[in-house]
């Protein structure tokens, strides 16, 4: 039976944010199998603000969560360490004081891991970051008050772990932390639902479906590669060095140069460009449960990584709720 497990670390100071923010998150896939999903809320909820996210699991079985606010240029974040129990089914999870700072976390040359970038969240294990961002060099680092014991949690269980208040507007935020073995547990049609939702429900709409690559071959023509990344969102994207980044959409997106020109069966996706052609074989299927769909690609010959792939790996993934996201 799933658990809800409870853990207070807050910190009482007037960090940006307030009843505008919204709820942000990231899938993390770590070295050692486990599938992490991070769900940043903000209670009350609404429109997005200036809070920052990173996600990083570059560093083993370590997950370093950093929270940045642009506006008083400071940080806080933990280090999140998960094991497999000696119980099957089981993890022991330990949650650390954050010991990298955000510029050493995006300015990382080591290739991606796999994961997931959502919002105005910032993924460092599967996605490079905009030129545009802040310099975190000149962000002062805040401490979390306090950090709990090492506590073990079940397969799908939840750890919400209260972070912040704003004293002024009584604002908090949470980080909800989902952990499993299985990355089928984290196959969902929404890209940005919370673990715990407590927003009316709605009319299920196109705009509610995710586009899901997971640990994919990769033939480029004849040539075959392999990627441990794990990706979902309602744009995904992967960028090949030498040939630019290519987006991937189940939608048009007007305003943006898309064309449908892609084609997915059931957890295999392909399209052609400049009379090459690309096949990614996911291990799960790409569209909820299956079928078979055309889908909009969009390529980017200007984006620039902001680190070095190689020969063998050439590839950064990466996924989003909007394209505009994509081009702040």
């Amino acid at each position: 039976m799933k658990q809800i497990l409870n853990i207070t670390l807050i910190s009482l100071i007037a960090i940006c944010f307030s009843s505008k923010a919204a709820a942000q998150q990231g899938t993390i896939q770590m070295s050692n199998g486990i599938n992490v999903r991070i769900n940043t809320k903000i209670t009350p909820s609404g429109n997005s603000s200036g809070l920052g996210n990173i996600y990083s699991s570059n560093s083993g079985n370590v997950i370093h969560r950093v929270l940045t606010d642009r506006v008083n240029r400071i940080y806080f974040g933990y280090d999140l360490l998960i094991k497999k129990h000696k119980d099957k089914g089981k993890f022991t999870v330990s949650i650390k004081p954050l010991s990298k700072t955000p510029d050493s976390l995006i300015d990382r040359v080591t290739a991606p891991t796999g994961a997931s970038r959502a919002g105005s969240g910032r993924n460092r294990t599967s996605a490079a970051v905009s030129s545009k961002r802040p310099d975190y060099k000149n962000f002062k680092q805040r401490s979390l008050p306090k950090y709990p014991d090492d506590i073990t949690v079940s397969d799908d269980d939840i750890i919400t772990l209260d972070l912040l208040e704003n004293r002024s507007t009584k604002a908090k935020i949470s980080d909800l932390i989902r952990i499993s073995e299985s990355s089928g547990n984290f196959t969902s049609y929404s890209s940005n639902t919370s673990l715990l939702n407590d927003k009316p429900a709605k009319d299920f709409s196109i705009d509610d479906i995710i586009f899901r690559i997971e640990r994919p071959i990769i033939y480029i023509d004849e040539k075959k590669y392999s990627a441990r990344n794990t990706i979902a969102g309602k744009v995904s994207w992967v960028y090949i060095k030498g040939k630019g980044r290519f987006i991937f959409s189940i939608q048009p997106q007007p305003g943006y140069n898309f064309r449908k020109i892609g084609t997915i069966r059931n957890n295999l996706f392909s399209y052609e460009f400049k009379n090459e052609k690309y096949k990614f074989v996911s291990n799960a299927p790409i569209l909820g449960l299956g079928g078979n769909w055309n889908f909009w690609v969009m390529h980017d010959p200007d984006y620039q990584p902001r680190y070095e792939t190689t020969e063998e790996n050439p590839f950064i993934f990466g996924a989003a709720d909007s394209v505009k996201t994509l081009f702040r």
